[in-house]
C-alpha cells in the first residue's frame, strides 16, 4: 500500500491514505479490522447488532475511552447521579499520572474514584470476599457508573487470575445495583490467556458491557488499542454522540489496523491456541516446580502465557530479594518483567519457540536458587 502510495505521488496522481490525521475521516483499512475484531466478540452474536468500538494509540487511553463511554451511556439512560468510577484495591488502575486507581500520593484528590474489595494476592484468604463486596455495593452502589474489573491481573497482582466463579458473582451483583461492567484484558486477552478463545471474558462466561483490549492487537509495534462495547451505538448516536474517534489521531494509522487485522486472523486458528495451551503447561510446570524447589521463597500463579511470581517476606524483604534477583538475571542473561510489589512476570510472545522458552525458564530458575542461596547465607529472613 505504501508502495502504491509513493509511486502514485510520483506520477503526481492521488494515492490512498495511509493515516488520518483528523476526525472527520475514516482510514480504509478500518472496515477490514472492525470485521475481524467482530468475529472475536465475548458475546453472542444475536447481541453483535448494537456494538462498536473506539480505538486508542495504547492501554492507557483505552481505559479511559472505555470509562468515558460507559458514563456516557449512564447519563444518556438517565442515570445522572452514577458519577464514582469503582476500580480495585491493589489494582494497576492506580499510578498517579496514567490510569484513574487509587495511588497513595495522586497529583490531584480523585474524588470520582472508589476502591472495591478484591481477592489480591495480599490477602490469606478469598472467604468473606462476597459479603465485604456486598457490603461496599449497600454503600456505594447508586454512585457508581461504572466498575472495573481485570480477570486476570497484571503487575499489580503478578499476574493471579480471579477465581471465576467469584468473580462472575461480582459482576451479577454490580449489574442488580445498574453498575456498567468493563473487562480490562490489556494484558490477559487476544489468546494469551490459554483458554481457547481471544478473551477471557468469553472463556468464563463473564457478563460484561465492554472489554478493553491492548497494543498486542497490532503486534506490539505499532500503536492501537481500543475497547469494545456490546451495546449502545444507537442510543449514544440518537443523543448526539459521537462513539468512533476519541480524539483526531487515534486507530488512524493504516499500519496499525492491517497489522491488527493479521493478528486477529491468526487468533481464528486453533493451531495457534493449541500451541498457547501447550507452552502454558510448560510455563505451568516448570513454575510449579520451582515453587517446591525453593520450599515457598517464590510463590507463582497465572495461567496459558502469563504466569508471575513473588518472593516471600515483608515488602522490605520482597524488594531486596528481587534486587539480588535482578542482579542474579543479568548476569545469567535472561530478563523477566520485575514487579514492585517484589517479584516478577513472564510473558513471552505467543509464537515463542519451546526450546527457547524451556531454556530461559532454566536460567531464571538458577537465577532465584542463586537469589535464595544469597539471603540464607546472609540472613535475609525471606
Amino acid at each position: 500500500m505504501e508502495t502504491r502510495a509513493l509511486h502514485c505521488l510520483e506520477e503526481d496522481g492521488f494515492a490512498e491514505t495511509l493515516s488520518v490525521h483528523t476526525s472527520a475521516g475514516l482510514p480504509p483499512a478500518l472496515p477490514g479490522f472492525l470485521a475481524a475484531l467482530a468475529r472475536h466478540l465475548p458475546w453472542s452474536a444475536s447481541e453483535s447488532d448494537d456494538w462498536f468500538c473506539s480505538l486508542q494509540l495504547e492501554g492507557g487511553t483505552a481505559v479511559f475511552a472505555g470509562i468515558d463511554l460507559l458514563m456516557q451511556l449512564q447519563q444518556v439512560r438517565g442515570q445522572g447521579a452514577r458519577t464514582k468510577v469503582a476500580v480495585a484495591e491493589r489494582s494497576y488502575h492506580g499510578p498517579p499520572a496514567t490510569s484513574p486507581g487509587a495511588p497513595e500520593a495522586p497529583l490531584f484528590p480523585k474524588t470520582f474514584q472508589l476502591t472495591y474489595p478484591a481477592p489480591t494476592i495480599f490477602r490469606e484468604s478469598e472467604e468473606g470476599m462476597e459479603a465485604e463486596f456486598v457490603q461496599f455495593l449497600a454503600e456505594h452502589g447508586p454512585q457508581v457508573g461504572v466498575i472495573l474489573f481485570e480477570p486476570q491481573w497484571g503487575s499489580s497482582n503478578v499476574s493471579k487470575p480471579w477465581p471465576p466463579a467469584l468473580l462472575r458473582r461480582f459482576i451479577q451483583l454490580a449489574h442488580e445495583q445498574g453498575i456498567l461492567v468493563l473487562c480490562d484484558e490489556i494484558m490477559c486477552g487476544l489468546g494469551r490467556h490459554g483458554q481457547g478463545c481471544c478473551f477471557l471474558s468469553q472463556a468464563w462466561s463473564l457478563d460484561a458491557d465492554a472489554v478493553i483490549f491492548g497494543k498486542a492487537v497490532a503486534s506490539g509495534i505499532f500503536p492501537l488499542s481500543g475497547v469494545a462495547l456490546r451495546k449502545g451505538a444507537a442510543e449514544l448516536q440518537q443523543a448526539g454522540k459521537k462513539v468512533m474517534h476519541m480524539h483526531t489521531y487515534a486507530g488512524s494509522g493504516q499500519r496499525a489496523l492491517l497489522a491488527g487485522t493479521e493478528v486477529l486472523a491468526l487468533l481464528s486458528s486453533e493451531e495457534t491456541h493449541s500451541h498457547i495451551s501447550m507452552m502454558g503447561s510448560v510455563l505451568q510446570e516448570a513454575l510449579e516446580n520451582l515453587e517446591k524447589q525453593t520450599e515457598g521463597f517464590v510463590r507463582c500463579q497465572g495461567q496459558g502465557l502469563m504466569w508471575g511470581g513473588v518472593f516471600s517476606g515483608s515488602q522490605e524483604e520482597r524488594a531486596r530479594a528481587n534486587q539480588e534477583f535482578r542482579a542474579q538475571c543479568l548476569s545469567a542473561g535472561v530478563w523477566p518483567y520485575f514487579v514492585p510489589v517484589g517479584g516478577f512476570q513472564i510473558t513471552p510472545v505467543l509464537d515463542v519457540k519451546e526450546e527457547d522458552l524451556r531454556e530461559g525458564l532454566r536460567r531464571l530458575s538458577e537465577c532465584i536458587s542463586r537469589t535464595l542461596a544469597v539471603f540464607r547465607a546472609g540472613g535475609g529472613g525471606a
